[in-house]
């Protein structure tokens, strides 16, 4: 839903006239606390406007995009909007709809390793998951590679401290979009770490699962916690990791994550990281239908679906016009942590898993010819 501020008469009623947190399901609308809405405004009269609102029409104001004046604010009531509808100085309201993990959960490896413990030096069998054979990660391994890439994952968090993923002292970082959401460097859900080990887990080191870039020396990552340990979060929370994911210098950004509708806002953003030389990657959806989801189906994002280990596309991958390649996404084994303390492996199936695939070749292919 966009509502411009160029057609103010243009008042979706359906937005202004639902009942609070009605909407309930993941991809629709924010179902945490109040509603909320994003906000975008041409000038500071605008952005007053919206300020001024606070504590009559609007509840508190819930984050900023200064770099595209953007307010996300609470909602009390949405008919209330009409009045900032109307201002001219506010260019676009839209929901700020909530996104979700795309992925079904399948084998959890027994025998975890607990964080603090020394149960990590166990010398266990490494395995390279199918879907590394099926990139041809391998045939890079051995190129020297001129760059350094920095990777961001926009998720859960990072199981920092799992033995197979890489350190602080390989170049992890990262930030919270959230205080709500915890810290980036721990994951209560684990699909961030499922995908980052997809990327980048450590090879040659006897343990678990090899990445993509097996060679934590060869890139950098990035974490940005977009969404909360429960694996669900906010257009405008993932949109302020996608601004940091950028000025912190990533170059391929990774997120298997979805839900909502078009939106200006997004749209805006997105390009802008695009134009500053970002590849973007993002899951198709796994509703096995040509329904668009978003982020994936905006114009300045790779749309990625999903195929199993016979290369056949997986029934819950969804197929439009705007996926413009496959990855291995069914039954793929990479590290996660459970209960943020115990650091283990899972097989998991999803668009979810076949983005990582895609960033990983693609930071892969960069280091070798930037």
């Amino acid at each position: 839903m966009y509502i411009s501020g160029a057609y103010p008469k243009l008042i979706l009623v359906s937005f202004l006239t639902q009942p609070l947190n009605s909407w309930s399901e993941c991809g629709e609308f924010n179902k945490n606390d109040f509603d909320s809405v994003m906000i975008r405004y041409s000038n500071n009269d605008g952005k007053n406007a919206i300020l001024n609102a606070i504590d009559n029409d609007l509840s508190q104001v819930n984050s900023a995009l200064d770099e595209y004046n953007v307010l996300t604010v609470n909602i009390k009531d949405p008919k209330a909007l009409g009045k900032l509808i109307a201002h001219p100085d506010i260019d676009a309201i839209e929901p700020d709809y909530e996104q979700c993990t795309l992925h079904t959960e399948h084998n959890l490896r027994a025998d975890p390793f607990e964080r603090n413990t020394t149960s990590h030096t166990r010398n266990l069998v490494e395995q390279t998951p199918y879907g590394i054979t099926m990139v041809q990660a391998q045939e890079l391994w051995d190129m020297e590679g001129t760059a350094n890439i920095k990777i961001c994952v926009i998720d859960t968090g990072y199981a920092l401290g799992h033995p197979d993923l890489p350190e602080e002292s390989d170049g992890v970082s990262g930030w919270n979009a959230n205080s709500g959401y915890g810290t980036w460097h721990r994951d209560g859900h684990g699909h961030g770490s499922h995908c980052a080990g997809t990327i980048g887990a450590v090879g040659d080191n006897g343990l678990g699962v090899v990445g993509v870039i097996n060679d934590p020396s060869k890139f950098d990552f990035f974490i940005g916690k977009g969404l909360s340990d429960s694996g669900s979060g906010t257009t405008s929370n993932v949109l302020a990791a996608v601004n940091q994911c950028v000025d912190n210098g990533a170059k391929v950004i990774s997120m298997s994550l979805g839900g909502g509708g078009f939106g200006s806002i997004s749209l805006n953003t997105y390009k802008a990281a695009y134009d500053k030389d970002v590849l973007i990657i993002a899951a198709a959806g796994n509703d096995g239908n040509s329904a668009y989801s978003y982020p994936a189906s905006y114009p300045h994002v790779m749309s990625v679906g999903a195929v199993s280990s016979s290369e056949s596309i997986a029934g819950f991958s969804q197929y439009n016009d705007q996926v413009e390649i496959s990855g291995p996404g069914v039954n793929i084994l990479s590290t996660i942590a459970t209960n943020f303390d115990f650091f283990t492996y899972a097989s998991w199936s999803g668009t979810s898993m076949a983005t990582p695939h895609v960033a990983g070749v693609a930071a892969l292919v960069w280091t070798n010819f930037p």
